[in-house]
């Protein structure tokens, strides 16, 4: 059996067959590659065209090519085609060869004319594998998602009272510390702790006898020094009196926003409102001024530490300004403070209103 015959084009269609094939090949086969290769050009307006185009070619041709796949034996003379006559071609070519260009000629129209929508701005690149890790809120490792639960089981310690006496926050703390002092976090928890003062101060029947008191700590209370424990890693190191005093006399601090609107609030209602607060009387006058410069007005009392004071506790401290308050016949219905020793002790108020701050710990 003979695998290779000849292919005789005795008319012009024919030879427009064989020209087809050749034409693909000079032509459309470097085209398509190109095409196929650099794929940013598949949005591009070349490609409509080249679609049109060999469907078109491929529609008139397909059914010629099958009809004369193969011809009848001739003698040895070729005869140049045209395009415009063509009397006789006769060339051998194995018919294998010439289905394998056929197939290759289809496969590239398919690959050519795919739908795939890429950027036609980038050049072709190495294919990446991209993966997406799931983020932690705070950090992200997986590690870094024990630390921050950790660190919040810490600090709901700290404000509900059961964790011991502690002078620093952990040193692995202190990203978690920086992110809820920084953020949202903190803001709403004040917010929140000023509105329910407000609604149990609203809800208080005062005897109109100008004997029902608020009490009221200052230092992170109604002020806030937050830009100094910005400066000393919000609470990782242990605390310096002089360093803080220092900030103090500046009189800088400005208004913790919700406390302020809770002060104004408890002002209106008719409440008399005592200042306890762990300050030495020393700083009396730039206490007072930093508080009248942001807008805390009208108190009735200021209790500052005297010098007979400063060797007690801040709880021991505290409970005995509330029992000379209330020896003086005052009702106190509401304490607001940001340690638990602003509020706990004896002589207590009807309600206390802790607020939050897991930056340091007063005893």
């Amino acid at each position: 059996m003979r695998f290779a015959q000849s292919i005789c084009c005795t008319t012009r269609t024919r030879c427009l067959v064989l020209l087809y094939i050749h034409t693909f090949e000079l032509y459309y086969t470097p085209l398509v590659l190109n095409l196929t290769i650099h794929s940013s050009y598949n949005n591009s307006k070349l490609l409509p065209f080249l679609h049109l185009s060999l469907s078109r070619i491929h529609k008139r041709y397909f059914t010629l090519l099958s009809a004369h796949f193969s011809c009848p034996k001739t003698n040895n003379s070729v005869q140049t085609p045209t395009l415009l006559s063509c009397s006789c071609m006769n060339m051998k070519m194995n018919p294998f060869l010439l289905l394998h260009k056929l197939l290759l000629f289809m496969s590239l129209i398919y690959v050519s004319t795919c739908q795939e929508t890429l950027n036609p701005h980038t050049l072709p690149r190495p294919l990446i594998l991209e993966t997406r890790i799931k983020q932690s809120p705070l950090l992200s490792s997986d590690h870094d998602d024990d630390v921050t639960l950790h660190c919040t089981s810490w600090r709901f310690a700290v404000e509900s009272n059961n964790l011991s006496p502690w002078k620093t926050i952990p040193q692995e703390c202190k990203d978690y510390v920086k992110d809820y002092m920084s953020n949202k976090g903190y803001k709403s928890d004040l917010e929140r702790v000023a509105k329910e003062s407000l609604l149990y101060a609203s809800g208080v029947e005062l005897k109109g006898d100008g004997m029902d008191a608020w009490v009221f700590d200052i230092d992170e209370t109604l002020l806030s020094n937050l830009p100094y424990y910005v400066d000393h890693g919000y609470g990782l190191e242990v605390f310096d009196s002089e360093a803080f005093d220092k900030w103090v006399d500046n009189g800088i601090a400005q208004a913790i926003e919700s406390s302020l609107k809770l002060y104004e609030e408890v002002v209106k209602f008719g409440f008399k409102v005592f200042l306890l607060t762990g300050r030495s009387e020393m700083r009396r006058n730039v206490t007072v001024e930093n508080l009248s410069k942001i807008g805390f007005h009208d108190w009735d009392y200021l209790i500052l530490r005297g010098a007979e004071d400063h060797k007690k506790t801040a709880t021991q401290f505290k409970s005995e300004k509330r029992r000379k308050i209330m020896e003086e016949g005052y009702r106190i219905h509401g304490n607001s403070g940001d340690q638990w020793s602003d509020l706990l002790g004896s002589s207590m108020s009807a309600r206390s209103f802790k607020l939050p701050n897991p930056m340091y710990y007063i005893a």
